[in-house]
C-alpha cells in the first residue's frame, strides 16, 4: 500500500476520545504528525484504562506553524484551555492542528487482547503509527460495521 494513503493509529486518552466521539473536539493537536494527513483515516485507540481501539475519524485540514499561530486558529475546536496548549507545546517552534472531520465509532470496541490476538505483535502506538498492511483490512471492514 502507498504510505501516503495509510491510515494512522493515533492514541488518545479517554478524556479526549470522549470528546471526540462526543463531537466537542473538532480539532487533533499534535507534537509530531505523518506527511500529508488530508484525506487519511485515523484510527483512534483509547489509552489505559480503556485499552481499545473504539473508532475514528477522516483527517480534514492540516495546520503547521508557530504555536501562537495554530492557538489562533484552533482555540475554539480543540477542547483544551491556553495553559494546556502552551504545556504540550512548550519548547517547540512548531505545532500541528488536525482537522477531525467524518468521525465513525464502533458498536463494540475491539480490546487490546483481541487485537493482539487477531495480529501477532500488534503495537499499541505511543502517539501515533501507520497501520501495518495486515492490519488495513480489519481496521476497514470494522469502519464499515460502525454506527
Amino acid at each position: 500500500m502507498n504510505i501516503t494513503g495509510q491510515p494512522v493509529l493515533l492514541s488518545l486518552k479517554p478524556l479526549y476520545a470522549n470528546m471526540v466521539f462526543g463531537r466537542r473536539k473538532t480539532v487533533e493537536l499534535r507534537r509530531r504528525i505523518a506527511s500529508y494527513m488530508n484525506n487519511r483515516d485515523v484510527f483512534i485507540y483509547v489509552t489505559s484504562p480503556d485499552m481499545e481501539l473504539r473508532g475514528g475519524f477522516r483527517v480534514g485540514d492540516v495546520w503547521h506553524g508557530a504555536p501562537d499561530d495554530i492557538w489562533r486558529i484552533v482555540h475554539k475546536r480543540a477542547g483544551v484551555d491556553r495553559r494546556d496548549f502552551d504545556n504540550y507545546f512548550e519548547g517547540l517552534a512548531r505545532a500541528n492542528a488536525i482537522e477531525i472531520t467524518e468521525i465513525w465509532e464502533y458498536r463494540k470496541p475491539v480490546s487490546l487482547s483481541r487485537l493482539r490476538k487477531q495480529f501477532t505483535g500488534f503495537i499499541v502506538p505511543q502517539s501515533w503509527r501507520y497501520a501495518r498492511d495486515e492490519e488495513v483490512r480489519f481496521l476497514q471492514q470494522l469502519k464499515c460495521q460502525a454506527k
